[in-house]
This record gives C-alpha cells, sequence and structure tokens, in this order.
C-alpha cells in the first residue's frame, strides 16, 4: 500500500481477484498478448534502460499509468 492507503503491488497465486480488462488465472499467454499486445523487452527510467528477462515465464505490459506483470505457469500451459 502507498502513503494514501492505495495498493502500490499485488501478488498472488489464487483464484481470488477478478480482472475488469477480461482475463483470469486460467487466461493462456496467447488471450493475455491478445488483450494487452506486444510485452515490453525493455523498460526506461530516465536515463537507464533495463533489460528484461526473455525467457517467456512473465510478460511486462504498460497499461494506462502503471506497469502491468503477468506470470505463467509452465507447468499448466502457460496459463
Amino acid at each position: 500500500y502507498d502513503g494514501n492507503g492505495e495498493v502500490n503491488g499485488m501478488f498472488t497465486n489464487q483464484d481470488l481477484i477478478s480482472s475488469t480488462e477480461g482475463f483470469s488465472m486460467d487466461s493462456t499467454k496467447a488471450q493475455v498478448r491478445e488483450l494487452f499486445g506486444t510485452p515490453l523487452t525493455s523498460l526506461q527510467k530516465g536515463r537507464v534502460q533495463y533489460i528484461l528477462d526473455s525467457r517467456d515465464e512473465y510478460d511486462l505490459f504498460e497499461t494506462a499509468d502503471s506497469y502491468t506483470t503477468v506470470f505463467y505457469d509452465i507447468h499448466e500451459g502457460d496459463t
């Protein structure tokens, strides 16, 4: 939570959350990429560019005024 009591980041591996974007815990990598587009391969912060891990275990997307990271379960068909 941030200083205003708002959620700043969240992680769960349980089916406890819902999405207004149209994906769920059982969405495939292809479905997520169809919704969000091409994942980022790098992240620019000021004068520093961070190269992101490319092992396909997660995707990072820029969404509105934040970033969304989606992790994929390699043991469950990349859902």
